[in-house]
């Protein structure tokens, strides 16, 4: 390698590796601006919310989707709305959940391993009917506030906590916000099938328009009767995230009450996949933004960027429910307490009152952002971060792409190259379609009776086989052309380079950039540097490829789990087609190529190291 083309690389690489403490360090935290909150009468009663969870339980218990008592709660609830005057009517939805396995994972079914192998998909994937159940109470303006709860369970009887708490807290707060004249639209939604996957949340977010969500408020186990104070559920995800200005106000609402926010999975809440081998704030980053999820009903709104906050009641310093009675029969009233749910329910009501105090500014809406404490990290550093990343990233393919790419004729034998490639080209991309996009087949009526096993086996099978024949009959093909050696192996270490740049743009735009760090960084920093030298070169370079393809597998598990609710949306199929297009065209370029001639061999290793 050129002395030169050593020094911008090792420049390069050493801008991106130095930018990340520079970027995500604590010298940029900004403190939470403080923003105007309600100091009215607050008439949240949690002797009220108290009743009703006693008449959940009592009267409809074992809530889970698509069962009679979850249907007869619907009923109740309309019932409900309707006495206090709203605009009440109720909203069906068909989802497909894998119930079964729900119920293995809580040992509440008969079925034993060999038997979910012979599962068709029909089974493994059960059809439901949820019922979400809606109350409107028109205000002066159409921005609405959504304030919802789920109200089924999971493995549970009464389900008190979880979440009779937060459906009775809904029901207070629509008694009392509606009492009186009020600016904003309230529409207060009991959801269906939360426990499954936020079923109930995520078809009401695909049915309606969002645009004129003030904020979605959910409300889920906030009557936990040792709790100090009040938990936020996850404001960020892979997906999107609430604008800032909804946490900085719950921080505002959260203080003025003496209290310390708790973070989800800042404070041993629910734990998130963490990528542990950065700096801790973007350590951070990277876990929001590449596994983050949201584990409440606040997280369909998160994912569209609609202003979203979640509440739960909690200890300080504790995790969550850490008697683990959450989807267990001990989830009872005597786990619940009325001081609980009225601190929760009239923080809650002021929270809502405080909205229609405060325009929030440009950055306040922004929902790029992370936040530590009461500070946080505005979108201009991560928005430099990013766009360094990818100056980085095309300095990179420039300066490997240089030599083949600066002459017209080079230029032109190159893309000679390329069409002559197609033959490989196009199946590799037809192969990565199958492996990435096979499961959608999932969601249509006629694959219901295939067996999950034989499509596992057919999905693996074939990727793995295709991509062998590729590389066999390819390698066959060049190792011959020992005379062209250094053309085409160069032109391939071009091609995989600006393959990996374009992957890199096109992730970072669909996704975000992190993602597209996370998937395609090994590739564009080590991998577009192959070497087909001598046989030594070879071997080392094929143990690499082994290496990364069990830590690109592993990163690309990371990068699926922020979908664990919903394994059959669309982008799970384009992570899974990346990470295909990624293996298939590496392999087949790093391993099949022309072998060199005996004795030209030393003249061209030496040519080779000059011109990587």
């Amino acid at each position: 390698m050129k002395l030169k083309k050593l020094l911008t690389f090792i420049t390069v690489y050493a801008i991106i590796v130095i930018s990340v403490p520079i970027f995500f360090n604590d010298m940029w935290l900004k403190d939470f601006p403080e923003l105007k909150t309600y100091e009215g009468e607050l008439k949240f009663s949690g002797e009220r919310a108290y009743k009703d969870i006693e008449y959940i339980g009592l009267n409809f218990p074992q809530r889970e989707i698509g069962t009679e008592n979850a249907e007869s709660s619907a009923n109740w609830i309309l019932h409900e709305f309707k006495q206090l005057g709203l605009e009440a009517y109720k909203e069906e939805f068909i989802c497909k959940s894998p119930e079964k396995l729900l119920r293995g994972l809580i040992g509440k079914n008969n079925y034993d391993k060999k038997d979910y192998k012979q599962m068709p998909i029909n089974e493994f994937f059960t059809e439901l009917k949820g019922i979400n159940v809606i109350g409107i109470s028109k205000g002066k303006s159409e921005d609405t506030i959504i304030i919802g709860a789920h109200r089924d369970t999971l493995g549970t009887l009464e389900g008190a906590q979880d979440n009779a708490s937060g459906t009775a807290s809904m029901l207070e707060l629509a008694r009392v916000l509606t009492k009186e004249d009020h600016y904003y639209t309230y529409m207060f939604i009991s959801f269906d099938g939360e426990e499954i996957g936020l079923k109930g949340s995520e078809a009401f977010a695909r049915k309606h328009s969002l645009k004129n969500v003030k904020l979605a408020m959910i409300l889920d186990c906030v009557g936990y009767r040792y709790a100090d104070t009040v938990g936020l559920y996850q404001f960020a995800s892979a997906r999107g995230a609430s604008p800032l200005w909804t946490t900085v106000l719950a921080n505002s609402v959260i203080k003025n009450r003496s209290e310390k926010p708790y973070y989800i999975d800042d404070e041993g809440g629910f734990r998130g996949i963490g990528i542990g081998v950065f700096p801790p704030l973007m350590k951070k980053m990277m876990s929001l933004k590449v596994s983050g999820g949201v584990n409440t009903d606040s997280g369909p709104f998160v994912d569209r960027n609609i202003p979203a906050v979640g509440f739960i009641a909690a200890n300080s310093g504790r995790i969550i429910d850490p008697e683990n009675v959450y989807h267990t029969p001990g989830d009872t009233i005597s786990m619940v307490s009325k001081d609980t749910l009225e601190f929760i329910g009239r923080l809650s009501e002021k929270y809502i009152k405080s909205v229609e105090l405060n325009d929030f500014s440009w950055e306040l809406e922004s929902s790029w952002y992370l936040v530590k404490g009461n500070k946080y990290l505005d979108y201009k550093i991560i928005l430099g971060f990013g766009l360094l990343v990818l100056l980085g990233v095309a300095m990179i393919w420039f300066v490997s792409s240089f030599e083949t790419l600066k002459k017209r004729k080079k230029r032109n034998e190159f893309l000679d190259f390329v069409r002559k490639e197609l033959v490989w080209i196009i199946p590799i991309l037809l192969l990565s379609v199958f492996f990435g996009f096979m499961w959608q087949i999932v969601k249509f009526d006629f694959a219901a009776d295939f067996n999950i096993t034989f499509l596992i086996k057919l999905w693996l099978g074939v990727s793995f086989l295709v991509l062998l024949a590729i590389i066999t009959i390819r390698f066959i093909i060049l190792k011959d052309k020992r005379e062209n050696y250094r053309e085409i192996t160069e032109f391939q270490r071009t091609l995989l380079n600006s393959l990996y740049f374009l992957i890199f743009l096109a992730a970072t735009i669909y996704f975000n950039i992190f993602i597209a760090i996370i998937l395609i960084g090994i590739p564009v920093l080590v991998l577009g540097r192959v070497g087909y030298c001598n046989m030594a070169a070879r071997i080392g370079w094929g143990i690499a490829l082994l290496i990364w393809f069990v830590v690109e597998t592993i990163l690309l598990f990371i990068c699926v789990s922020a979908y664990i609710y919903d394994f059959l949306a669309i982008e799970v199929s384009v992570l899974m087609f990346i990470y295909s297009l990624l293996m298939n065209f590496t392999f087949v370029y790093v391993i099949s190529s022309p072998l060199m001639t005996k004795k030209s061999k030393n003249f061209e290793m030496s040519k080779e190291f000059r011109t990587i």
